[in-house]
């Protein structure tokens, strides 16, 4: 390249004479002596300026986060050259990206830098980059500035950005069923440190929304979604959800709901249920059945008196409905009374 290179003699102040200025616009009371000309190999004017991180730190996100940072504007780019920004990680500066601006996606926590590259595209051949083998240390040794011979700069120091992990987060169990008026406890199953607990669902409700393992219950039937967000002590935010079926329960009814036997003679019951796959269960304050599991069974009393005949039906998905208890009066015959069929007469 070529280089001028002039005496300066001033008296006072004067301005403009600063590196990187143009001698042309120095003001005050100077004098300059004739330009030597200078024609140098070596002689190379170019500076990448400053970077500043726009965050120092920041919480990786699912499908990657984008970090940035701003030049300072102090960048000295001679006429033909291009600026270009250098991704690298870890203390080795591994370079992972190149871009035409100083904004990079990222996809794992770790440490990264910013660099400024500027370089004349005749004289520094950026094939030879392989990203995630050369580093910027082996691009550096290349120019005059690390030792080498191409004319180019590279702001080494950069703007270092960590990208930190967030915490990584399930809940289980998955997709669990209940019965309508059931609680189940959910767990909170999340990496990091000082972690904070946020549940919401879009129904029904928690002991303790805050907690790692809360207890939900709806009583209502349908799906609903359990979300959780899960914070770490860097302020990293990871989340998860789920959904919980709340199924109906049998509702269920007794026929008849009240009923009137003699002693020693038996009444049909019938258990009227909504819900598949029923099973039954009878029970009486005395008396018995000729099958306490049949939907339709048949109740016995020779002993006269007043009893009380419940039935819980389960349904296929193990919800249970009870109907209202019935009643079943059981009459003592009348001694020595007949009526024309046979049939006894109950006092």
């Amino acid at each position: 390249g070529v280089c001028l290179i002039w005496g300066l003699t001033w008296d006072g102040t004067i301005t403009g004479a600063e590196v990187g200025m143009n001698a042309n616009n120095i003001q005050g009371c100077f004098a300059l002596t004739d330009p030597i000309r200078v024609v140098r190999e070596d002689c190379c004017v170019v500076d990448p300026g400053n970077l500043t991180a726009d965050a120092d730190s920041i919480c990786l996100e699912v499908g990657g986060v984008t970090i940035s940072s701003t030049p300072d504007g102090s960048a000295i780019v001679p006429a033909g050259y291009e600026t270009l920004y250098v991704l690298t990680s870890g203390a080795g500066l591994e370079i992972q990206a190149t871009s035409a601006t100083p904004s990079f996606t990222v996809n794992a926590a770790g440490s990264y830098t910013i660099h400024t590259l500027i370089y004349d595209p005749n004289t520094l051949d950026l094939s030879i980059v392989v990203p995630g083998v050369t580093t910027g240390f082996d691009v550096n040794a290349l120019l005059i500035q690390g030792g080498g011979t191409i004319c180019a700069a590279l702001d080494v120091e950069g703007a270092p950005v960590t990208v930190l992990e967030s915490p990584v987060v399930s809940i289980d169990p998955q997709d669990s069923a209940i019965c309508a008026g059931e609680s189940i406890k959910l767990t909170a199953n999340a990496t990091g440190n000082g972690l904070t607990y946020a549940w919401t669902a879009s129904g029904g409700s928690f002991d303790d929304p805050t907690a790692m393992m809360p207890t939900y219950t709806m009583m209502m039937p349908g799906t609903y979604t359990i979300n959780v967000v899960v914070t770490d002590e860097n302020g990293c935010s990871g989340e998860a959800s789920t959904t919980v079926t709340v199924n109906p329960n049998p509702e269920v009814e007794i026929d008849p709901q009240d009923g009137e036997i003699c002693a020693g003679e038996s009444i049909k019951l019938t258990a009227k249920a909504t819900g598949n796959g029923l099973t039954y269960a009878w029970t009486a304050t005395g008396g018995s059945f000729d099958d306490s599991t049949a939907m339709m069974p048949v109740f016995t009393s020779s002993v006269p008196g007043t009893y009380t005949v419940e039935v819980t039906v389960t349904d296929a998905n193990g919800c249970t409905g009870s109907a209202d208890p019935a009643t079943i009066t059981v009459k003592e015959p009348k001694a020595g009374t007949q009526t024309k069929d046979d049939a006894l007469v109950c006092l």
